[in-house]
């Protein structure tokens, strides 16, 4: 199976394409990453800017398209502090849907310190640990173990 695990953070958005074999374990497609700045500006007025967010729809359009590209079958969307703290957060998510199909998950904090330290100790950094992590949990929930 060929997934996309795309990180909508603060700062940047990653995308990594992933072909994910049998025993879990994956092969790397594609990676890429866009300086998006969400939160720019520190959220002082707790809401994302209409220019950040309109560069953050930008970027999340070019990485359907790549995903596309790739014939992946599954996209698993991450979004971190920056949409979760601010107040127009679910207006973001939603317009992220509406432009590109796809359905972030907001993680809490101890979600996304979680996918750091899984990321740190396996090395394989960033979303790439997010997809291994989700898809081994996505498995575990259809056996419903």
């Amino acid at each position: 199976m060929r997934i996309a695990a795309i990180d909508i953070g603060t700062n940047s958005i990653h995308m990594i394409v992933v072909q994910i074999r049998p025993d879990l374990s994956f092969e790397v497609i594609d990676r890429e990453k866009e300086m998006v700045r969400l939160g720019a500006g520190g959220l002082d007025g707790r809401a994302l800017t209409p220019e950040a967010m309109h560069a953050a729809l930008q970027v999340l359009s070019k990485f359907r398209r790549l995903a596309e590209s790739h014939s992946v079958e599954e996209v698993i969307a991450v979004a971190t502090s920056a949409t979760r703290e601010s107040e127009n957060g679910g207006e973001f998510l939603q317009a992220v849907t509406d432009h590109t199909g796809f359905r972030p998950r907001v993680i809490s904090g101890t979600q996304e310190a979680r996918h750091i330290h899984s990321a740190a100790v396996y090395g394989a950094g960033g979303p790439g640990d997010v997809a291994r992590w989700q898809r081994r949990d996505h498995a575990r929930q259809r056996r419903g173990s």
